[in-house]
């Protein structure tokens, strides 16, 4: 059987809040949601700095990135949010009762 290759760490920092919900890559920074704050984070990859924090009420499983927006899942019961990574607001927002993983191409 091959040996698979390893993968190992290039930074470790510690995480904005106690309650990972998801993280996303934008192609420079690493975007963290939490659960226990509600909020969404955009961080520093190398340094984990807290570049900006967006508000994100009842945030629960599951972040994206399209290439323009962030893509969560929120809310009880569950929805996913479309929101402007710049300044938090909804886009749009779509409900659906048996979500657990989304592509924006499937809506």
């Amino acid at each position: 059987m091959p040996t698979r290759p390893r993968l190992r760490p290039l930074h470790s920092f510690e995480s904005p809040g106690a309650h990972l919900c998801g993280l996303a890559w934008d192609g420079t920074h690493l975007w963290y949601s939490d659960g226990d704050t509600h909020s969404l984070y955009q961080l520093d990859a190398r340094t984990g700095r807290i570049l900006t924090t967006l508000p994100c009420p009842e945030v629960r499983t599951g972040l994206s990135y399209d290439g323009q927006h962030l893509w969560q899942v929120a809310g009880h019961p569950k929805r996913i949010r479309v929101i402007e990574p710049h300044d938090g607001q909804v886009k749009n927002d779509y409900a659906d009762k048996q979500i657990c993983a989304v592509r924006p191409e499937d809506l």
